[in-house]
């Protein structure tokens, strides 16, 4: 159970018990702590960058999608001088 709380993979319910556990047994807590510091590593060790063509089409669609969000958001209305907020 451990190892899918570091990995975001329990329920609201079970989280709360891990936290509790942690809260009340500082060896527990330490161990969840070197425990997931392996994880981290085991996944970095394994990890592979991306080629640069799947990193290029990612960066153009976050661009496309920011330039179209900008589109939909209405344009600030000016407040006439004689108006006071």
């Amino acid at each position: 159970m451990l190892e899918s709380h570091l990995m975001g993979l329990t329920n609201e319910e079970e989280q709360a018990q891990v936290a509790a556990m942690m809260r009340m047994d500082e060896e527990l807590s330490g161990y969840v702590g070197e425990l997931e510091e392996d994880i981290k590593r085991y996944f970095a060790e394994g990890s592979v960058p991306p080629p640069e063509a799947v990193r290029e089409i990612i960066l153009l669609r976050s661009i496309r999608e920011k330039k179209a969000a900008r589109a939909t958001i209405p344009a600030k209305r000016q407040i006439p001088a004689n108006i006071s907020i």
